[in-house]
This record gives C-alpha cells, structure tokens and sequence, in this order.
C-alpha cells in the first residue's frame, strides 16, 4: 500500500506493488511472508529509485533478486527498512536500515551472466553500494560464506550484529580485480556465538578492507592470514575496551587541589573531561598527560565534587572532598602616643600598626574617629598614618579612637588615645611712661599680639591705675591706647595692664610703671 491505512496483502501482492511503483515511491509492507510461487518463490526487481517499510522483523521477504542490467537506471538507490529477508541477491545501491537476514545473500551476482563489454557498454560497469546500519544477521550455517561479493560492489556494515552464524568467512569477494570505491567495512559491529575463519575472506584487496571497533567472542588478530589460499582478515583495528578509574582528590599544597583520573594498574586518564562544582560553581577541566587536573588559589573551607563520565578508553568515576584552606590570622596591635598641643599650633598624631611579632603592617586601612567623624588612611612602608590636627582647635581634651578592621589575614585591633589642647598666651608689648602732670590728657598704649605674633584687633584691655580702671580696644595694629584723665599730682605709679583672656587664649596682668613730673 501507500501507507498503512491502505496496505493489502495476497499472493501477488508484493509482485504488484514492485511493478507498479512510482519514481521514489514508499511501499508500506504488513507483518507476514512475501515471495511469488509463479517464478520458482522469487521476487524479480529491476525498478528505479524506492523504499519497502515493513512493520518489523516479522515482514519476512524470501528469495529476493533485484538486476542492475538492462534495467535502464542502474543508479537508482533502493531502501529496505524494518524487513526480513531469507535471501537472495543484490544488485542496485541500497540502503539496509533495522533489517534481519536469514540466509546468504549475494552482491552483483546477476552481472556475471553478461560479458564484460557489454556491461560497459550499458553503463553498469561501477561500484555499487550496499549498506546496512543497525541489521542482524542470524542463524545461517552455510559452508561458504554469509555475503558473497562480486566484481563490482562495496559493502558497508554499521552497528550490525552476527548471532549463531556458522560459515567460512562472513564476506567472501568473488574476485581479484576492483574499482578505486569497491571496499569492504565493518564498524561497531558485534559477532556473537559465531564461527568463521575470517570476517573477510579476499585476496589483492587489503587496501580497501575495513574492520575496526568490533566485538569478538574470543581474541582475534589485527591483519591477514592466509590459508590454504584463503585471504582471512578478522580486524584492521582492534576495539578499545574501556577499563574501570578510580578518581582521586587531594591536596598537599595550601589552596591548590588536585583531581587524578587513574585506572587499576595506576595508568593516568588523560584527556578526560572531568566536570566539577566548587562550593556550588560548575566548572570543566581535561585531565592532562598525568590524567590531572589542578585547581589553585582555593581559599577559606572548600568542598570538591568532581564526575568524570567515561570516554571510549575509561569508565566513569566520582568523587568529593572537603578541604580547609583558612590562614589562621595574625593579632596586631596599634599605637598611638597622646598629644598635647596649643589653639593655634598644628600637630600630629602618629599611629603606627605592627602584628603579634612586631612586624609593621604596611598598606592596610587604618580608621582614626575624631570628633564625630571617621577618616581613612592607609598605613605607608613603616606601618604608620600620619593624622594632622587643626591648628584651631577649641582648647579641650578628645578622645580619639583609632581601628584598624582586620583582613583575610589579620586580627582587628583599635587604640583610643588624648588629644589636649590649651589655651595660647598672648604677648603683650606695655613699658614704663612718664608724662607732664600738667597734661590733661594722657595717652598711654600698648600693643597686643597672640602666641604666634599676630597682632590681635579689637580686643579688649584694662588699665588700672590709683584705683582708677581704664578700657581700650586694639585697632588694625592691635595698638591699645587709654587716655587717662583725672591724674595731676607728682609720683610714680604702679599700674595693670590687663587683657582678661578668652575661650582660645589665657588672661595677661602686666605690670607696668607710669611717672608724672
């Protein structure tokens, strides 16, 4: 049919659909057995390009014979998928998916009947293909061989499996002379409770025979024997058998790790992909000719799990290790000499930051709190912050806290230290002064300056003299000038020149003397 919805059967049934095929049609084929008793059981095709899909190894085909010769598309392709056959032979490219065969077959047998000049004069002097991908073939006892290859073919076996077969060779090429496609190859196949002489039997054919990556039931030999004539190849390269690995994880190194792929006999695994997660990273890694991989600058408690899933020489392995890669920290200590100091006199404070053993602690952050406010430095090549202080402190005394946070490696620590200010003391300039008692006013001045000699403007001073209590107030110059009234009789008189101080500078009575004549 052409599809499953209107598939028939009957004793022609087969017959019919090969001969009333389309180009590149599909024929769907219902479990049971297919041949046409009119023409000895078998089944003639000579068409062009199809497909046959049966339902499974129960769609059972006896005694197919498909010609190349005279068929007019001798490059048409046919495809047989999920069939049975009990034989016979091949001639057309074609293409075996999920097949199983039963009994030997032939390639290219029906180009034997004709001269060779005639072949290649019809255009079928070539290589045809045969290829089988994922076919069984089973229970057969023949005395030659299973697949008999003739002049002009190349045979290709994918995944195929050989259970209880019993002949003298699995392929036997019926010829000494071959085109540059013709070859014979078998991959990834398996050979089961099976007895042959040679997998391939063929002579002047080495070069275009291909046996590699199978499974034997017993050890075979990688070459050709010859035998009695017979050309035997069992294997071209030999299937690697991958061996069990152990995977070891380990460390001897503060914060570097190893992961080792090894097999029973201690071998390395090398070019393993091994995928690990640390404390919950995923990572990849390919062991290296050692079958190693190194993870470094791992800190703090580290977990390794680590899965290596086998590759076509070792099988998987798994493991997982803790590690504890934590520095035990280094006390540290500040220090900081207090200081006293006058408004108007800068100074600094010096902190200085050294560990357990003395050592200063060079580049490390290092806090100073000071009146409220937090201020940064970092500590420079002796271990020290150099803090400077205002110069125009109010006078007090503040407490300074000093922190230095501590790191991956070190211990916090913190110093408070005093800081005192006093008040300044001003300089005053007053000398002894004789004026004329005849003078009604006398003019007396000084000059006021503070701890660093900058004259001090519009302050206040006192001058008391014979009971009497005089005010000024310096000008720009920080001259004071009282003019003193009241004052006529001869003598000298002892006098106080006095500034009463304020919040930044300490009060001042100087003695002075003033004389009148």
């Amino acid at each position: 049919g052409q599809s499953w919805d209107d598939a028939y059967g009957g004793q022609y049934a087969m017959y019919v659909a090969l001969m009333c095929i389309n180009e590149n049609g599909i024929i769907y084929v219902a479990n049971g057995d297919y041949t046409h008793e009119d023409f000895g059981g078998e089944i003639t095709v000579n068409s062009g390009n199809f497909t046959i899909i049966g339902q499974g190894p129960k769609t059972n085909i006896t005694n197919i014979i498909s010609t190349v010769y005279s068929s007019g598309n001798e490059n048409a392709t046919h495809n047989f998928i999920n069939l049975t056959f009990t034989g016979k032979e091949f001639g057309f490219n074609s293409n075996f998916i999920n097949c199983t065969f039963l009994g030997p077959i032939s390639i290219s047998k029906d180009l034997l009947n004709y001269e060779t000049r005639h072949i290649e004069e019809s255009g079928c002097a070539k290589t045809y293909f045969m290829n089988f991908n994922n076919c069984v073939f089973k229970d057969v006892t023949t005395e030659g061989s299973l697949v008999t290859l003739y002049k002009y073919g190349a045979v290709n076996f994918n995944n195929c499996t050989f259970e209880n077969i019993v002949a003298d060779s699995l392929v036997y090429r019926n010829d000494t002379t071959y085109f540059d496609e013709d070859g014979i190859s078998f991959k990834n196949c398996n050979f089961t409770n099976s007895k042959f002489n040679g997998v391939v039997d063929s002579a002047n054919f080495d070069q275009a025979i291909i046996i590699e990556d199978c499974t034997y039931d017993g050890e075979v030999a990688v070459g050709t024997t010859e035998v009695n004539g017979h050309f035997y190849v069992n294997a071209t390269k030999l299937k690697v058998v991958a061996v069990a690995t152990q995977m070891n994880i380990s460390s001897t190194q503060r914060g570097v790790v190893v992961i080792a792929i090894r097999d029973a006999n201690g071998n390395a695994g090398s070019g393993g992909t091994v995928n690990y997660v640390i404390n919950g990273e995923n990572m990849t890694g390919i062991t290296d000719e050692n079958g190693t991989i190194t993870i470094s600058d791992l800190t703090n408690e580290v977990v390794v799990s680590a899965v290596f899933a086998g590759n076509g020489n070792f099988l998987a392995s798994n493991n997982t290790a803790d590690f504890n890669f934590t520095i035990p920290k280094v006390a540290t200590q500040l220090s900081c000499a207090g200081v006293t100091t006058y408004y108007n006199v800068g100074k600094n404070l010096v902190v200085t930051l050294k560990d357990a053993n003395g050592n200063v602690l060079a580049n490390k952050m290092v806090t100073v709190n000071f009146i409220g406010k937090t201020y940064t430095k970092v500590t420079d090549a002796n271990g020290q912050i150099i803090f400077k202080l205002s110069a125009t402190l109010l006078p007090k005394t503040y407490l300074t806290t000093i922190t230095f946070a501590g790191d991956e490696t070190l211990i916090n620590s913190s110093v408070a230290t005093k800081v005192v200010v006093k008040k300044a003391t001003v300089k005053m300039a007053a000398s002894a002064k004789t004026f004329k008692k005849s003078l009604k006013t006398k003019k007396y001045s000084i000059t006021l300056k503070n701890n660093l000699g900058k004259v001090m403007k519009n302050t206040k001073v006192t001058l008391k003299i014979k009971g009497k209590t005089f005010s000024a107030y310096t000008n720009s110059k920080g001259v004071a000038t009282f003019k003193i009234t009241k004052l006529t009789k001869k003598g000298k008189y002892t006098s106080y020149v006095k500034y009463a101080g304020s919040k930044y500078y300490n009060a001042l009575n100087k003695k002075v003397v003033i004389t009148l004549k």
